[in-house]
């Protein structure tokens, strides 16, 4: 059966970020705890809201006052780094490629993101990505759906598409990510490496990975 609809995460999959996120929250977590986050921590904290990885350098359930204080100040140095990279902003290789030929096939397309609305209006600006994506056809951390790895918010993003899970293509980077697509029962799940984890990717359950959308040769391989 071919698909009829791809879903993108956003952050570390259509554009590789996860370095200046990990910077952001470093800064972060310096002020909080007085350290930086470890090793273990930057993988666990991939794809998930700021609630979460608040409650993963803290130990603890955060109190929503400090998510609020804290996730808008993290958001904030996330969007002036990349700002100052401006030259190397770019979306991910062959993401452009890939995203004009599934627009020419009139293939459905959705992004299922982590980030707050602040960042999605940034990428909108920024990426111009109203070219291939309706902001109707994105689903983001709003406070209502469960983070990843629940499975609601692709669950959501294919019900907006108006597709069954068996006829959804997602891509992620994110181990909690592709975990959410599984739960959700995706029907082709692709990793993409935009940091070296491959190994955790295929333990999550990926069903493909790739290094970035060049990897990419054939849509109807993709869609297949």
């Amino acid at each position: 059966m071919m698909k009829k609809a791809v879903i993108f995460d956003f952050n570390g999959t259509l554009f590789f970020d996860s370095d200046k996120h990990i910077e952001a929250w470093n800064i972060c977590s310096e002020r909080l705890i007085g350290r930086k986050m470890t090793d273990e921590e930057v993988t666990k904290m991939l794809g998930r809201t700021n609630k979460l990885i608040l409650e993963l350098i803290l130990k603890k359930e955060p109190a929503d006052d400090l998510v609020e204080e804290i996730g808008s100040e993290k958001e904030r140095i996330y969007r002036e780094l990349c700002l100052r990279d401006r030259g190397e902003c770019k979306l991910a290789p062959g993401a452009v490629e890939l995203l004009d030929k599934l627009t020419e096939r009139n293939i459905k397309v959705a992004i299922a993101t982590s980030s707050d609305i602040d960042n999605v209006k940034f990428y909108f600006d920024y990426f111009g990505i109203s070219k291939w994506f309706s902001m109707d056809n994105v689903i983001y951390n709003d406070g209502t759906v469960a983070g990843k790895p629940m499975p609601d918010i692709y669950l959501k993003a294919i019900e907006r598409l108006g597709v069954s899970a068996d006829e959804a293509v997602v891509f992620e980077d994110a181990v909690s990510g592709i975990k959410s697509a599984k739960a959700a029962k995706a029907g082709k799940t692709v990793g993409v490496l935009s940091i070296d984890n491959r190994k955790e990717l295929e333990e999550a359950g990926a069903d493909e990975i790739i290094n970035d959308f060049y990897d990419i040769l054939s849509i109807d391989e993709l869609l297949s």
